[in-house]
């Protein structure tokens, strides 16, 4: 057996950040924490694996009329026949060796490309992944925040407030697994909590951090 694989003490961490609200500067802190690889957002493939296989999931339930189609000896024309359990296995394997290295014990990724439409995603990937502990990270200075290079090409406090608003509602939901943090807490170094949240306090180290 492939012991990357094996991840049943293996802890899992996404941050879910807005833009320019310190979210890689959390990712570098998280990562001071021993055998730690909590990776950047590959231009949103998670997300966009975590799409494919929720699409998939969903389309199963059709599966039954799609085999009495083939039946017939027609191709269906908007689903197809397949072994889900199979695939979330493979999907599971996938995002495993994109974002665990070897000798890792937590890994995970950062993500800022969210919205309402797909923040679901993340209940998906702790279907695949059920330990996983989730940070919503987003600034309280909008004023600044939306005259940052990223957002200061248009028009950005309307959508800098929707997207707070999408964490804050979705936190609101799942209080569980989701811990609520903001830039000026990770600037100031106020993060035992946090730390205390993933069962990292033994590591948190404010000489490592600064």
């Amino acid at each position: 057996m492939n012991t990357k694989l094996n991840i049943f003490n293996d802890k899992i961490i996404i941050i879910i950040a807005v833009g320019r609200s310190a979210g890689t500067t959390l990712m570098r802190v998280l990562n001071t924490i021993p055998n730690t690889n909590i990776c950047g957002e590959n231009k949103g493939a998670i997300f966009s694996l975590l799409h494919s296989y929720y699409a998939l999931k969903n389309m199963c339930n059709q599966q039954k009329s799609a085999e009495e189609v083939l039946d017939l000896g027609f191709k269906p024309a908007f689903h197809n026949v397949y072994k889900i359990n199979e695939i979330r296995v493979q999907m599971k394997a996938l995002i495993i060796n994109i974002l665990k290295k070897d000798g890792c014990n937590t890994w995970g990724f950062k993500e800022i490309r969210f919205k309402k439409d797909n923040i679901h995603l993340i209940n998906t990937f702790r279907e695949l992944f059920p330990q996983t502990k989730v940070i919503f990270n987003y600034s309280t200075d909008i004023e600044r925040q939306s005259h940052s290079a990223w957002f200061n090409k248009w028009d950005s406090k309307e959508e800098i407030l929707e997207r707070n608003s999408i964490l804050k509602e979705h936190y609101e939901e799942n209080k569980d697994f989701i811990y609520l943090n903001t830039m000026q807490k990770t600037i100031s170094g106020d993060l035992y909590d946090l730390f205390k949240f993933i069962d990292c306090e033994k590591y948190y180290n404010t000489d490592k951090i600064r």
